[in-house]
């Protein structure tokens, strides 16, 4: 069945447990909102307060209203992994790395190395290059590839890129 509540921070706006939202400010009384999928594939409806727009995250407004937070934990997780199952079983409260960790144990995240990580400044081409400049001053190699000093010597070291050859 479903149930309503107000929405903490939002006069005039209502959430229910099946997630729609409705709006009892003056010109759209009672109207249930249009939601939108964000482009990381969360559901998100967008609420005004003050005259000014707030997109908010609907999982996030669903556990705030249903979902209980004893430990007053910061984040919001879907236990099944599907960012538009917003169902209030579906739902925890969760620190920071609770959530990173759920995300590696139910392999929704894999940590990227070399290339494949989205910080990566360098191919494992130009690192191999790099490695057999040694000998060479960090700094003129750091020049040669438009990264830093510092970055040169963690790969040089093999503390960065230690598994390419």
């Amino acid at each position: 069945m479903e149930k309503w509540s107000s929405i903490e921070g939002f006069p005039g706006y209502e959430i229910s447990t099946l997630g729609r939202v409705k709006s009892f400010r003056r010109h759209d009384a009672g109207r249930v909102l249009k939601t939108w999928k964000s482009p990381r594939g969360y559901i998100n409806v967008t609420l005004f307060l003050n005259g000014k727009r707030k997109p908010s995250l609907l999982h996030r407004l669903i556990g705030k209203a249903f979902v209980p937070n004893p430990d007053n934990k910061p984040e919001i997780n879907h236990l099944n992994g599907i960012k538009d199952d917003n169902r209030t079983e579906n739902l925890e409260w969760v620190t920071a790395s609770e959530n990173v960790q759920h995300g590696f144990d139910t392999g929704l995240t894999s940590k990227a190395f070399g290339e494949k990580n989205g910080n990566a400044k360098l191919t494992e081409s130009e690192v191999r290059q790099i490695k057999q400049l040694k000998g060479q001053t960090q700094q003129n190699i750091a020049d040669m590839f438009g990264t830093s000093q510092g970055n040169i010597g963690r790969i040089l070291r093999g503390e960065q890129w230690a598994d390419v050859v």
